[in-house]
């Protein structure tokens, strides 16, 4: 078995996620959901309708401060789940525990658009955030895509599938004709 999933080895039902509506499986489990099937939950992660279920990503609808809800996006599910990796840590160790609430930090976000050029914003939360277009974008757009291949995989097998990247780079042709 892979080192990975032996944590849910235990469990009775593991649901995952991709895109901007939750599946519609959840609806049918008995758990509060909104009109896009993702479980209704406080600002720590954990659904309204049973506490020992938490939820995030696609499958989550968490509130913030101002009345809004946590944004589909991939670095909101992964604070997210940081932040529940700690809160669960906790109440392992205590079950009264004070569990960390989650508030919505928008780091920025870019866009590569292939060779020819990215664009994006650093640090939105902070006055606009910093703008960034060309190479200095690219660096960072290629240096947040390693960094989610070495979280994905791990470091070892990460650095090899980044290894084989780059020497897939030297290798095939810079142009494909048809």
């Amino acid at each position: 078995m892979h080192q990975r999933t032996r944590f849910f080895t235990n469990t009775h039902l593991i649901v995952w996620a991709a895109g901007v509506k939750a599946p519609e499986v959840l609806a049918t489990l008995g758990l509060e959901v909104n009109r896009a099937n993702q479980l209704m939950a406080a600002d720590t992660g954990r659904t309204l309708s049973d506490d020992r279920i938490f939820t995030f990503g696609d499958c989550a609808s968490i509130p913030q401060e101002d009345g809004s809800f946590l944004p589909p996006r991939g670095q909101t599910a992964r604070q997210v789940a940081l932040m529940i990796g700690t809160n669960l840590t906790r109440l392992l160790k205590d079950p009264n525990a004070k569990l960390d609430r989650y508030v919505y930090k928008d780091l920025g976000s870019f866009v590569n658009l292939a060779h020819f050029n990215t664009v994006g914003n650093m640090f939105s939360f902070f006055h606009g955030g910093l703008q960034l277009v060309g190479c200095p974008a690219r660096f960072v757009y290629a240096s947040l895509y390693r960094r989610h291949i070495i979280s994905l995989h791990g470091p070892l097998k990460g650095s090899m599938i980044l290894m084989i990247h780059g020497l897939n780079r030297l290798l095939r042709p810079q142009l494909k004709l048809w």
